[in-house]
């Protein structure tokens, strides 16, 4: 059996497959022959393996799903950014402010 045969999405879990996820690979031959020793007939065992097999494939998330995240979170630092300079901006114009108001009235109480 070749590397891309091993590895590959499934329709049904043929025997002797692997299904690489999570740096774990799932054995559905041995799931297959668990439950055919567990006196399971050939079909429940493979509808067990499939069910086991989605289970696996619907938790996981896609290249796709990580690159959407990634996006994500470079917008959130962007929008971060630019709330961090307009809070400058306006602490920056509040301190000149009240330099003001302070001598304004250093200069209306000094006469």
């Amino acid at each position: 059996m070749t590397r891309s045969q091993i590895y590959a999405p499934l329709t049904m879990p043929p025997i002797g497959c692997y299904i690489k996820s999570m740096n774990t690979a799932i054995d559905t031959l041995k799931i297959y022959e668990r439950l055919k020793n567990a006196n399971l007939d050939k079909k429940a065992a493979k509808e067990i393996a499939e069910v086991i097999k989605d289970a696996i494939d619907s938790s996981l998330a896609t290249k796709a799903d990580v690159d959407k995240v990634q996006v994500e979170i470079e917008k959130l630092r962007l929008e971060i950014e630019r709330t961090k300079v307009d809070i400058i901006k306006w602490v920056a114009a509040m301190l000149v402010a009240q330099a003001a108001a302070i001598a304004a009235l250093v200069r209306l109480f000094s006469h």
